[in-house]
Parts: structure tokens; C-alpha cells; sequence
């Protein structure tokens, strides 16, 4: 990532490696760019890229759309009406709106901000398992400082209620992984998203219980 996308100098730069980067890619269908974490550009500045970065995109991937998260470290009320102003406008690159880790707002209120035409997709955080989007819940301590947030992680239960808990409100999702250790959660979330009666994964007992709480705790 460049460290200025205001000045010509690096935006000369930036440019000529989306032109190497979307030449390379044999097929490209969407874009994702996440608004932060990493990145923390103001959001006038950031959409100004964007359609730069569309016009670069759309010489080799005519088609392509370009979706962004409304994900920041440090959110004001200002950032946010600022970004969901720009979605709103639809442009013609805007593919919608990915909804990740870091995002302040509830999904459902996300939903009442934009305009009902535009899709929204999860971008659940399967690979981490503290300080993150969806915690084990009641975690032995010892057990949370000694594996951390990166430890081998399979959640079964817990990733099949999250999903189908908010699956309802979004369009999809790819999940957030950062390797080997969440392959368990991978396998859920997919086969959850290419075919949900395929789930086999049943609800059950005390723990299934607190999870649900959580969830429905976060949403609220």
C-alpha cells in the first residue's frame, strides 16, 4: 500500500502497479478494498482513488466491480457519514459493501443506512479466537493467554450458528483467514454458503447456547 494518495508523484507509482497487478490476473470478477485495518484514508479521499483505481481496473477486466468495507480502527460519526454518503451515489464501479471485523456499526443498521439496492457481503473473522469479531465465548483464561488470538481454532457449531444467524442479511460471504489453523471454519462457512441443507452440523448443549447469546449481544 502507498502512504500518500493525494500526491502526484505517488499516484504515479500506485498506478503503474495497478496496471502490472490487473494485467497479470487472467479472469478478475470483484475487487475488495478494505477501508481499513489495513489503511485509514478519509473516505473523500479513499472513493477518489476508487474510481481512479476503476478506470485502471476496467482497461483489462471490463466487468469487474470494486467493493469496500467500512472497516476502521479509529471510526468518528463523520468518517461514517462520509462513506455511507459515497456508497449511496452507486457509482458505476461499486460493486457493495463487505462487512468484516473492526466495523462499529451493527449489520442491521448498516442495512437501514445504504440504499436497499446494494448488496452487502460478510467478511467473517474465522481465524482468530480473542479480541475479535466473534470470540469464544467463556474461555478458560489460561487457555486464552497461552494459545492466543491465532491458535488452532475448530469451531464447528459456533461458525454454522454465526453464519446462519446472519446469513439473512447480507448477499454471501468469503471469509477472513489467515492460514491452516481455521481450515475447520473454512469448510463450514463454504459449505454453508453453497448449500446450506447440506449443513450437518447440529446445535447442541450449554456452550451452543452461550454462543447464541453472544451473537445476538453483538447484533444488538
Amino acid at each position: 500500500m502507498g502512504k500518500d494518495y493525494e500526491h502526484p508523484d505517488s499516484l504515479k507509482k500506485e498506478v503503474a502497479e495497478r496496471h502490472e497487478i490487473f494485467r497479470t490476473v487472467l479472469r478478475l470478477d470483484a475487487l475488495f478494498v478494505p477501508g481499513g485495518d489495513p489503511g485509514d484514508l478519509e473516505p473523500d479521499v479513499l472513493f477518489k482513488w476508487l474510481g481512479t483505481e476503476a478506470e485502471i481496473l476496467h482497461q483489462y477486466h471490463p466487468k469487474a466491480k470494486i467493493w469496500v468495507s467500512p472497516q476502521v480502527f479509529k471510526p468518528s460519526k463523520e468518517w461514517y457519514s462520509k462513506f455511507y454518503s459515497h456508497v449511496n451515489k452507486k457509482y458505476d464501479w461499486f460493486g457493495g459493501i463487505i462487512y468484516g471485523p473492526w466495523i462499529r456499526t451493527p449489520l442491521p443498521e448498516v442495512k437501514m443506512l445504504i440504499d436497499p439496492t446494494i448488496p452487502i457481503r460478510l467478511y467473517p473473522d474465522i481465524t482468530h479466537s480473542i479480541s475479535c469479531q466473534s470470540p469464544v465465548p467463556d474461555w478458560d483464561i489460561a487457555y486464552a493467554m497461552t494459545l492466543g488470538r491465532e491458535c488452532i481454532n475448530p469451531r464447528p457449531e459456533d461458525e454454522n450458528y454465526i453464519h446462519n444467524f446472519y446469513a439473512p442479511l447480507a448477499s454471501g460471504s468469503i471469509s477472513y483467514s489467515e492460514g491452516t489453523n481455521d481450515d475447520v471454519n473454512k469448510f463450514v462457512w463454504t459449505s454453508q454458503n453453497w448449500d446450506p441443507p447440506t449443513g450437518k452440523y447440529i446445535l447442541h448443549g450449554p456452550a451452543a447456547m452461550t454462543t447464541k447469546a453472544k451473537v445476538n449481544a453483538a447484533r444488538r
